[in-house]
């Protein structure tokens, strides 16, 4: 064989193209006395290599196509690659042959995961979701079972797999009162589609054991495209930081180490939990200052005029800026964290002149800047006269913001203004809940015990903000 090869090449690769043509050659087919395989096996080169650029595109079915380039896969994969992605054009085909060869070669190409072939793999299914769901679920076993495309491909690719999935194959909800007849449909439609749901339900798991903070970031833009998810994808991410941390953590420097053994302020912050202590310290560091030997409460307090000891608190977006400026002052410039740079920054709400919440960030950057870890608390500051202080606390900081921001961290800090220097006249005294500053205190830690949950932590803080 390959002496005739070496005498007559192109009479030998023309005779097995001559017969996969006439007998429609395709790969689960079996053939006695296969000419393509005989021949594969005896010449010391690929064969498939040797005639995929000889077959006409009319004669090249979507058959031969798959057993020539799986071949060739085996040998060139670079070669395969391209050969293969240059039948995945800018539109993918709508019906036919050429449709039917589309959805072979992106089959091959997610079982030989690259990020560059995945890319034109994916912007094809972009294009075409019905062309999507038909090569997803030819390789929705294998993929489950070997997790490969979760290894090989970036994780902002899985994220967008992982949304592509649960929103193609949403879980089938069984009805309250269902006939035989119904049950039966609804396990046809289960047995079909058992192995996506089952690969879907691999990718989380398999973008946590990855332990990147991409990874991480790929977690959270699932949650925020799938809010539905939040509650089954929240644990998945605390581990996927968690084990991020692990694998990125550098031990504390000899004079950080040195820093929190002479000043008991200082802190190494490795999670949300010990952030929300430094932030709840540090408010109590300014509640110290507000009610000191020299009191800086009457900053937080208007002088009524032509009212002889008559105050009125500050609103309440003028106290959410004083205590940012507080913590700026305490956390960042004293370095109360010693392993990790301080960010704060305010959110500002959809209604004119809505300033909501203060974003308190503990990150870790890169030589050039570019932040690569990040620990964040959200804390939502109320004056204690508003009207839903009450519900606020589930409603805007957990429901709200908690939600949106896919940050299971938050402290609700309600500002505690009630004393008898406070003019009667003002509104706002009015709505002030009937309680004294420690039973507030006991009310909204319990509040907040009982939100916290897997995908929300929640701690409350009732800052003593009377005159004296």
């Amino acid at each position: 064989m390959r002496t005739a090869y070496q005498n007559a090449p192109d009479e030998l690769v023309e005779t097995p193209i001559g017969l996969m043509i006439h007998n429609d050659y395709q790969p689960r087919t079996f053939y006695p006395d296969d000419i393509y395989r005989l021949t594969n096996e005896l010449l010391d080169r690929c064969l498939a290599d040797l005639i995929i650029g000889r077959v006409t595109d009319e004669n090249l079915n979507s058959g031969m196509l798959e057993i020539l380039l799986t071949d060739l896969f085996k040998h060139d994969v670079g070669r395969a690659k391209e050969i293969a992605k240059s039948f995945l054009t800018e539109k993918v085909p709508e019906y036919g042959r050429e449709r039917d060869k589309a959805i072979v070669v992106a089959c091959l190409l997610a079982n030989y995961p690259d990020n560059s072939s995945w890319s034109v793999l994916w912007s094809a299914v972009q294009q075409d979701r019905e062309f999507g769901r038909e090569v997803l679920e030819s390789i929705a076993f294998q993929s489950a079972h070997h997790g490969q495309i979760e290894q090989k491909i970036k994780e902002d690719y899985l994220a967008e797999l992982y949304i592509f999935l649960t929103q193609q194959y949403p879980e089938i909800k069984r009805p309250e009162h269902e006939t035989q007849e119904l049950r039966g449909i609804e396990a046809q439609i289960l047995g079909e589609f058992d192995a996506v749901r089952m690969w879907k339900d691999y990718i989380p798991q398999r973008l946590q054991a990855r332990g990147t903070p991409e990874a991480c970031h790929a977690l959270r833009k699932m949650i925020r495209k799938l809010p539905e998810q939040k509650d089954q994808l929240q644990p998945t991410l605390l581990e996927a930081e968690s084990l991020a941390r692990r694998n990125t953590w550098k031990p504390p420097k000899p004079e950080e180490l040195l820093q929190i053994v002479l000043d008991q302020s200082k802190h190494l912050v490795q999670d949300g939990h010990q952030l929300l202590h430094v932030l709840i310290e540090s408010l109590k560091r300014l509640e110290l200052e507000l009610q000191g030997e020299t009191a800086a409460c009457r900053d937080l307090w208007d002088k009524d005029k032509g009212k002889d000891n008559l105050f009125t608190p500050i609103d309440e977006n003028a106290f959410s800026d004083y205590v940012k400026r507080f913590l700026e002052r305490d956390l960042k410039s004293k370095g109360i964290i010693v392993n990790r740079e301080v960010e704060l920054r305010r959110s500002y709400g959809g209604s004119p002149g809505e300033r909501t919440d203060i974003h308190v960030d503990a990150v870790l950057k890169h030589p050039n800047g570019d932040t690569y870890d990040s620990i964040t608390v959200i804390v939502e500051v109320k004056g204690c006269w508003h009207s839903e202080i009450q519900t606020a606390m589930q409603s805007q900081l957990v429901e709200r913001y908690l939600a949106d921001n896919v940050c299971p961290y938050g402290l609700y800090l309600v500002g505690w203004f009630n004393c008898q220097q406070w003019d009667n006249e003002d509104s706002r005294k009015k709505q002030v809940p009937k309680k004294t500053l420690d039973e507030a205190r006991i009310q909204f830690d319990e509040q907040a015990q009982r939100l916290t949950s897997p995908a929300s932590i929640v701690r409350a803080y009732v800052l003593n903000a009377a005159l004296r």
